[in-house]
């Protein structure tokens, strides 16, 4: 690859160059050093889209990787393939069984930005892990992992595995805090609603949940769940879902003591047996007949469960064993007293190998992350001498870039010294543009005339509302003189007389017909006022003082003023000492509140 953009670099020192053929150039080498990640990478991603729907096809597609590509790929490629073999495995009904391929991923993830694509993986990872924790009994990692893959998830919207999420997290806490695994089973329900998965997901949650409501005594809900769980799976027609439903079905029955009808289901439910299921399904079976006394028949069912599982068959020969005494068959118990004891320490010497398996594998892990910290200083080491290389070649190309340009200048310069007829053109168009521009400004001129018109307009429109305004207030003051002659008679400091009523119905005349009919919106905005109340206001809007009231009024002065507190307080709602009844009365008026419109 070097020798050829040294070529490359020597062979166009003497040509006219764009400057981009020389960064491409620059680039080429990164170029192909990526080639191959990117191959693999393209193969991973079309995995990636396959799954859930299509795990078959996505494991042919990882399968098709070779393995030098592979090994030789960077960490973000071999995380990808980590987390893709995983969940492909487990959507294939291997489980999770190792975390030697999801755990580096899930570090690697957890290491990355926030961008969408990394928190769905690390949240993806997270789940898968967290499985693989579960298994091993290491339940509150398994929680802190399973809470990690729910809120990654629910971030960028990846319903599927935030569902998966809730149901494995409830799977895990289910016999320490039942109503917990209730409640997020029921959340896990909500969450399948917005993605619509496959059904048998669906029913397996429904079942689980009947479950949860069993443990805790709700068999009603119990049978509810199992009973639609059930209904599903005819519905969609899935057999195995139907199986798993009838057994879940028969464990409803057998704990509410209804052990015939328990019988009959799980001796339907065992068409479906599989491996994950047979040996559960048949200790149901002998439970069944020991409720109905078929001792001899549970015997057999026992007998039957030839799981390779040590702790299986701990409880098969336990279980056995009471038979045995329950039946008076002291040689039989003998025997299934020395399996269950063979049993007992076979299982033991399990975990205890487990156990060194456990550290075994830790130590390879250890040697693994020593062997891919030093394989990565080494390409460290590469990449800064790629780096370098890069920078000298580039040196280099941006020197004989520099030649290559001056030559252009000077045949730049020489070919401007050519173009006379284009300056014509240009002229040409300049002249052009002035004329248009002479045209625009003969155009402004013939506007600004027409604004000067419509000024002229405006003035004398303005002038004809002035004449209509005058002529509107002389109006208004012959309406006024009309009731000045009241006024004088009401206000005159010589006259003593008291109000008439028909002085009151003239006065309360000439108040409605000049002020806005003020005095009959006071009346009927305010009902508690009585027929003093509404003279003290009359005489308050226009100005009288309150000894001059008293006279008018043929009363006290201490009464007028006492009833305008009243007034004041009880009518208007106002306590504040400072302001005066008749600012009251004004305000009122001018702030047109009872102006009729």
């Amino acid at each position: 690859m070097v020798k050829w953009y040294i070529i490359f670099i020597f062979a166009t020192q003497n040509s006219y160059m764009h400057k981009g053929l020389y960064i491409i150039g620059l680039l080429l080498l990164l170029f192909v050093a990526c080639t191959g990640d990117r191959e693999v990478r393209a193969v991973l991603e079309r995995a990636e889209r396959y799954l859930p729907d299509m795990p078959d096809s996505a494991d042919a597609l990882l399968q098709s990787i070779d393995s030098p590509p592979l090994r030789e790929s960077g960490e973000r490629v071999r995380s990808l393939y980590a987390l893709l073999r995983t969940m492909t495995d487990a959507m294939q009904g291997k489980g999770v069984t190792a975390d030697s391929l999801i755990r580096p991923a899930y570090e690697y993830y957890r290491e990355q930005g926030e961008s969408d694509e990394n928190i769905r993986r690390l949240g993806r990872s997270a789940f898968y892990l967290a499985r693989f924790e579960a298994s091993r009994d290491s339940t509150k990692r398994a929680e802190d992992l399973f809470r990690e893959a729910v809120r990654c998830s629910e971030q960028v919207e990846d319903w599927r595995t935030c569902y998966m999420a809730y149901n494995y997290f409830a799977s895990t806490i289910t016999w320490s805090n039942t109503e917990l695994a209730i409640q997020l089973r029921k959340k896990a329900i909500d969450i399948y609603n917005r993605c619509k998965d496959k059904p048998a997901n669906y029913i397996s949650l429904l079942n689980s949940l009947s479950n949860d409501y069993l443990s805790v005594g709700f068999t009603d809900s119990a049978f509810s769940y199992a009973e639609e769980a059930y209904q599903i799976a005819c519905d969609y027609q899935l057999d195995d879902m139907q199986y798993a439903s009838l057994r879940t079905l028969s464990n409803l029955y057998y704990e509410t003591g209804n052990y015939q009808k328990a019988l009959e289901l799980v001796k339907q439910g065992l068409q479906g047996l599989t491996d994950q299921t047979r040996d559960a399904s048949l200790f149901s079976l002998a439970d069944c007949y020991l409720a109905c006394d078929s001792l001899e028949q549970a015997k057999n069912t026992l007998l039957s469960i030839y799981s390779s599982e040590k702790k299986t068959r701990q409880v098969v020969f336990e279980e056995l064993l009471q038979l045995a005494h329950v039946q008076k068959d002291y040689e039989a118990a003998r025997r299934y007293a020395d399996s269950l004891e063979a049993a007992t320490v076979d299982m033991f010497t399990n975990i205890q190998q487990t156990k060194d398996e456990y550290y075994q594998e830790n130590l390879k892990k250890e040697l693994l992350n020593l062997q891919l910290a030093q394989h990565k200083r080494q390409q460290a080491i590469i990449l800064w001498g790629a780096i370098i290389f890069i920078v000298v070649i580039s040196v280099f190309a941006l020197i004989i870039y520099h030649k290559n340009l001056k030559i252009a200048c000077q045949k730049r310069v020489n070919s401007i010294m050519f173009r006379k007829d284009d300056n014509r053109e240009y002229s040409f168009k300049i002249n052009k543009l002035a004329q248009d521009l002479k045209e625009k400004a003969e155009r402004v001129s013939s506007l600004e005339n027409d604004f000067e018109t419509y000024k002229k307009e405006s003035n004398e429109i303005t002038k004809q509302q002035h004449l209509r305004f005058k002529t509107l207030k002389s109006e208004l003051d012959v309406h006024l003189k009309d009731g000045s002659t009241l006024l004088r008679q009401i206000t005159d400091e010589d006259i003593s007389v008291s109000m008439t009523d028909s002085s009151w119905k003239q006065l309360e005349l000439y108040l409605n017909h000049y002020k806005n009919n003020f005095i009959s919106l006071l009346r009927s905005n305010f009902h508690k006022m009585d027929e003093l109340d509404i003279q003290i206001c009359m005489l308050s809007l226009i100005g009288l003082s309150n000894s001059r009231m008293a006279e008018l009024m043929n009363r006290d002065s201490s009464t007028i003023k006492r009833r305008k507190r009243h007034i004041k307080n009880q009518i208007f709602g106002l306590s504040d000492l400072d302001v005066d009844f008749q600012d009251i009365i004004l305000g009122l008026y001018h702030r047109g509140i009872f102006y009729q419109k």
